[in-house]
């Protein structure tokens, strides 16, 4: 699946260095189109220069079924509905998670795990370290932003950045330099600090919840058994994560603030559920659902007239793209940690999938109180990463059939 080395293969690391970094900090689309079509323009030069040299391997039957009826679904129900701004909002939807394709047919020539963690620390250094700075700039308490327009965005992002970069450099380990090892946990560091300042209870709280699911189905999985000490020290790492994002909440939010929001996410679950029950087949249209909530099923007592979805991601796709896209979301979701678990217990020690079904059911379950993937510079990223995942699984199966034929 990887070529031998030759002499333009750093041209390659380094286009996908530059592509998984505009992923990870960017939420400009000409930083990012740029970098996509660098990294495409170079391996349309491999492809010319190497011919029938090599051989793409496409994901399995079980992830197609998975993958692509949500992103369809998205598409045929905007169609039907015969809405033009829904259809384009769905043709975004599926151009937005193309870095998935990218990565994932990109990182069959050049897999690099030093220069993925590398990409990964930069960016989260940058994007921690403009979260912070907005925090020590500002005369009053504010709720940091960083590059992305708003705190429970740059919350998702820090949380997917994270949960995959902390699994990749803790499960290579043993082959990494100290330099990269040093440098990836101190951007993990500056990361948690910038998360705590976005006063994100729903980041705080998914990336603890998540890391316990995904804890225990590692364990599950990998038949994995560990020593007293090692056990001790997972569950005083979690206690040390749950303390201190509880005092992060308690620093970075008040009372009232807390009472404000959650009434209010309330109200637009009721809204969307009543929005639903009244547009089953094929919602009103992804691009309608502000028009119609602020017009017809805003509640009286509703304090935020002007939002564009539920802030809950499965209430969002029910609502406005019907019940065949909501269950496919569900499909694409619950279907991915599966498909995710699966493959764990196929190859326990490739840490790929780990970080990514980390980083997965963190999203998810932020996403049942806010924008989640229903924002570009979320589902990029997670489709990137769902990318690397899907090629290290295809390099992890090879490597293993090579030690097998060896012994």
């Amino acid at each position: 699946m990887i070529l031998p080395d030759f002499k333009e293969q750093p041209i390659l690391s380094v286009a996908i260095c530059m592509y998984i970094f505009a992923l990870s900090i960017s939420r400009w689309n000409a930083v990012y189109s740029i970098s996509c079509a660098v990294l495409i323009g170079v391996l349309f030069f491999y492809l010319y220069k190497l011919r029938r040299k090599f051989i793409f391997h496409l994901p399995d039957k079980n992830f197609n079924l998975i993958y692509w009826p949500f992103f369809l679904s998205l598409i045929i129900s905007s169609v039907l509905l015969g809405d033009f701004p829904s259809m384009i909002s769905a043709v975004n939807f599926f151009y937005w998670s193309t870095p998935f394709l990218v990565l994932y047919f990109a990182c069959q020539y050049k897999f690099n795990s030093k220069h993925i963690i590398t990409s990964l620390a930069i960016a989260l250094w940058i994007t921690s370290g403009k979260a912070i700075q907005q925090y020590l700039m500002a005369d009053t308490f504010i709720r940091v932003t960083g590059f992305f327009g708003g705190p429970n965005v740059l919350a998702t992002m820090l949380c997917l950045n994270m949960t995959f970069l902390f699994s990749i450099t803790f499960g290579m380990r043993a082959s990494l330099s100290k330099w990269i090892k040093l440098n990836s946990y101190g951007a993990l560091f500056l990361g948690l600090i910038a998360l705590m300042l976005t006063g994100s209870r729903a980041g705080m709280i998914a990336i603890i919840l998540s890391a316990v699911v995904s804890i225990c189905t590692y364990i599950h999985a990998s038949n994995y058994r560990a020593s007293i000490k090692k056990k001790c020290m997972i569950v005083g790492i979690i206690i040390a994560i749950i303390i201190f994002f509880i005092g992060g909440m308690l620093i970075t939010q008040n009372r009232q603030i807390r009472q404000h929001y959650d009434a209010e996410r309330i109200r637009l679950l009721i809204s969307a559920c009543e929005m639903w029950n009244d547009h089953k087949m094929l919602g009103v249209g992804l691009k309608n659902w502000g028009k119609e909530y602020h017009e017809t099923y805003i509640l009286p007592d509703a304090k935020e007239p002007n939002l564009d979805i539920p802030h809950n991601v499965p209430a969002y796709f029910f609502s406005a793209a019907g019940t065949v896209s909501g269950f496919a979301y569900l499909l694409y979701s619950f279907g991915s940690f599966w498909y995710l678990y699966r493959e764990l217990k196929k190859n326990p020690f490739n840490p790929y999938i780990y970080g990514f079904l980390w980083a997965a059911i963190t999203v998810f379950i932020h996403g049942i109180v806010d924008s989640g993937i229903t924002t570009n510079n979320v589902l990029r990223l997670y489709s990137g990463m769902l990318g690397i995942t899907m090629a290290s699984i295809g390099i992890y199966d090879i490597r293993n059939r090579n030690i097998d034929k060896s012994l």
